[in-house]
C-alpha cells in the first residue's frame, strides 16, 4: 500500500478575513482528504475562534489548535474546552508519558511541526522507546492509527502492516 495524505487546514492565528479563506475552503472547496481544522501563528485568545471550529466540526472534521508554546496554560484551556481540541501535545519536558500509559490512556507520538520543534517522528519514537522501552513503540504506533483521521479502511491496512512488521521483527530476535 502506498502514502496516503489527509489535510489538516490551519487558520494562521487571525480571524476575520484570514480565518474567513480558510473557512471558504473547508466549506466550499471541501479538498478531497480534508480531515481537520487546526489553528496556528500568534496565541491570540482561542476562544475568539470558536465559530470557526463549530463550523468546522458541522462539516465532520477534527479540531487540531495550537495552544500554550506562547500563551500558557489559559490558551491550552481554551483549545480543550472552547475550541474542543481532539489532541493535545504538551512539551517533553512535561510530558508524563509513562504516567499516562500506566493509566491506560490512549497516547499517540506524533512530531507536529517538524522544522519549528527541530524533531522527527522517528526522533519523537526514539524518545518514548527511551522512556517506556522499545516494546511500547508498536502500542504507541496503534494508537496513533487508531486516532488518526484516516478511513475504517485504511485503519485496517495499517494494522496489519504494522501486526506483520512486529511478526517479522519478533522472529529476528
Amino acid at each position: 500500500m502506498g502514502m496516503t495524505v489527509n489535510w489538516i487546514l490551519d487558520i494562521p492565528g487571525h480571524t476575520g478575513e484570514p480565518a474567513e479563506v480558510v473557512m471558504d475552503l473547508c466549506e466550499r472547496c471541501q479538498p478531497e482528504g480534508l480531515v481537520a481544522l487546526g489553528l496556528g501563528g500568534p496565541e491570540t485568545p482561542r476562544a475568539d475562534f470558536a465559530p470557526y471550529f463549530a463550523r468546522a466540526r458541522a462539516l465532520g472534521l477534527g479540531s487540531v489548535p495550537h495552544a500554550g508554546e506562547v500563551a500558557g496554560p489559559e490558551s491550552v484551556r481554551a483549545a480543550v474546552d472552547v475550541l474542543k481540541a481532539d489532541r493535545i501535545v504538551p512539551t517533553l519536558a512535561d510530558h508524563p508519558l509513562p504516567s499516562l500509559i500506566g493509566a491506560g490512556i490512549s497516547v499517540s507520538i506524533n512530531s507536529d511541526d517538524p522544522p519549528m520543534f527541530g524533531t522527527t517522528l522517528t526522533r519523537e519514537l526514539q524518545i518514548a522507546a527511551q522512556l517506556l522501552g522499545s516494546e511500547q513503540v508498536p502500542q504507541l504506533l496503534r494508537n496513533a492509527v487508531n486516532a488518526s483521521y484516516a478511513t475504517d479502511e485504511l485503519k485496517v491496512s495499517y494494522l496489519t502492516d504494522l501486526a506483520a512488521f512486529e511478526a517479522t521483527a519478533l522472529t529476528k530476535r
